[in-house]
């Protein structure tokens, strides 16, 4: 039973500092100039840690943290998330046409957030989601 309890905090606190990642990310893109459009959104495909707007940009953003530096090979989705993503993303996207452009043209990115244990951010902009048909550029 002390095994499942440690189990379970060891969880719950990775959600948390998770959790926290994400809400420093928030701050420093607003503190860039974004506005936040939505937070943790959910669709039927996943979640978007972050959304955000600036300009005709429109950012997705993926926020990971790890308590160690990780590789790039580590951090980037895997075949899988590439796709959940995508697909996420294009639903998301979707419903976000009623906006109105700040001209005929909106470019979509997709940024993630590496955040260690230390406090250290690493960000990734424009990651291309290689599996799919449909790249940010």
């Amino acid at each position: 039973m002390k095994r499942a309890t440690y189990t379970y905090r060891k969880r719950r606190l990775a959600d948390q500092l998770g959790r926290l990642a994400e809400f420093i990310s928030l701050l420093y893109l607003r503190a860039q100039g974004w506005r936040i459009l939505f937070r943790r959104k959910k669709t039927p495909f996943g979640e978007i840690d972050l959304i955000c707007r600036r300009g005709n940009t429109i950012l997705f953003v993926e926020v990971k943290y790890r308590r160690k530096q990780s590789e790039i090979s580590q951090i980037l989705p895997s075949p899988a998330s590439q796709n959940r993503l995508y697909r996420a993303t294009h639903y998301i996207f979707s419903n976000l046409q009623h906006l109105e452009p700040a001209s005929d043209m909106i470019c979509l990115r997709f940024d993630i957030f590496s955040w260690t244990g230390f406090g250290r951010l690493k960000r990734y902009r424009n990651v291309a989601l290689e599996n799919t048909s449909w790249h940010f550029e």
